[in-house]
């Protein structure tokens, strides 16, 4: 029963979040690089995996905050839709103006997301890869992410197959009891 669940669970969060769409990346980016320092590179041997972080422990807070954000508007907008009748339903009236009964949808849709990840017995985490567009980082790699994740330049990049990225996500919510897993990139400067 627990499996069924944990299906049901990632069928919710990918029909929720409709933007998710792991066959795209792995076409577009066929191999995912994943920077990390010679120390770190020991502990993943050691422990058989890549070691993720949990969210609110990453370098960058935008990581998760813009999966925060999405999901807020979401909830707000289906608020916003599907309260009004409810209301009338129920013989229910708000005093306020729509722009204030949307500003009271967002800061609930708000509460509920922070209530459901304080909620959750372990925080959610994050493991972060890059993909290179260019042929020369195909072959160097960015200098950005070698400066921030790969030692300064020392570390290694280690680079895995999308696709393989994505199947073993599938197969560790049937098998390990993983809530649930996803491929997705991170918009950054992009406005939600």
């Amino acid at each position: 029963q627990a499996g069924r669940y944990r299906a049901a669970f990632r069928a919710a969060v990918m029909e929720t979040i409709p933007w998710i769409d792991e066959e795209r990346i792995a076409s577009e980016h066929k191999t995912l690089f994943h920077y990390t320092s010679v120390q770190k590179l020991k502990q993943i041997f050691e422990s058989g995996g890549l070691l993720s972080s949990p969210f609110n422990q990453t370098n960058d807070s935008s990581e998760f905050r813009a999966l925060e954000s999405v999901i807020v508007e979401m909830m707000a907008r289906g608020g916003l839709e599907r309260i009004p009748a409810l209301f009338k339903q129920y013989k229910l009236s708000f005093a306020g103006s729509r722009d204030d009964f949307a500003k009271v949808c967002f800061e609930d849709a708000k509460s509920c997301f922070n209530a459901l990840i304080k909620g959750m017995p372990a925080a959610p985490e994050i493991a972060c890869f890059s993909y290179h567009e260019k042929a020369n980082h195909i072959e160097n790699g960015l200098l950005t992410q070698w400066r921030l994740y790969g030692g300064k330049g020392s570390g290694v990049a280690l680079g895995f197959n999308a696709r393989r990225i994505i199947d073993i996500s599938n197969d560790s919510i049937k098998t390990l009891g993983v809530d649930t897993m996803f491929l997705d990139q991170v918009a950054y400067g992009v406005e939600m």
